[in-house]
């Protein structure tokens, strides 16, 4: 009546990310600027096919970016294949620009999974950055000088002060008149 299905081969998890990632594809986000690295996932019977990764809105219009069969020559995408996880990754060096944003194709035999690559352009914010001609990055970030923060601890510490010194002020007057 009933049948039961084992999982071998591949984790549960594994089976999980896989469907949904055929029913929804991917999405990745990064900066311009950046590299980034797309992984996609296959079953056993793609282990020994030439993945790649296609580039375009359609899969029946879009052209081959890099191929596990082949090096790209201009060095732009890597691609390596972990026939035992049955993962293939799909990099794009650093140089991503915002029109490289689009969609891809991570592809396998019969099945393509969709890919939304967005590459967004981080606008330089800081002062610090722009004072110092620097380039902004993940270190360049405005920053208070230290006297500067030293002096706002001082004035913080005696208006505190201050404060204690007038409520103990007023409590010993309170105590005098009664």
């Amino acid at each position: 009546m009933f049948e039961v299905y084992s999982l071998t081969g591949m984790a549960a998890h594994l089976i999980i990310l896989l469907l949904f990632s055929v029913l929804k594809g991917w999405s990745q986000v990064t900066s311009s600027g950046k590299s980034i690295s797309i992984p996609c996932l296959y079953e056993s019977q793609y282990k020994n096919h030439v993945k790649y990764l296609c580039e375009g809105y359609d899969w029946t219009f879009c052209k081959y970016a890099v191929k596990t069969n082949e090096a790209d020559p201009s060095g732009k995408y890597l691609i390596s294949d972990d026939k035992k996880l049955k993962i293939f990754t799909v990099t794009i060096n650093h140089g991503l620009k915002s029109e490289n944003s689009g969609w891809y194709w991570c592809a396998k035999g019969d099945i393509q999974i969709p890919v939304y690559l967005n590459v967004t352009v981080k606008p330089i914010t800081s002062e610090y950055c722009k004072i110092s001609n620097k380039i902004q990055d993940d270190n360049c970030y405005s920053t208070l000088p230290l006297s500067l923060l030293l002096l706002l601890l001082l004035v913080l510490l005696f208006l505190l002060l201050f404060i204690l010194l007038l409520k103990r002020e007023q409590w010993n007057m309170g105590k005098i008149l009664h």
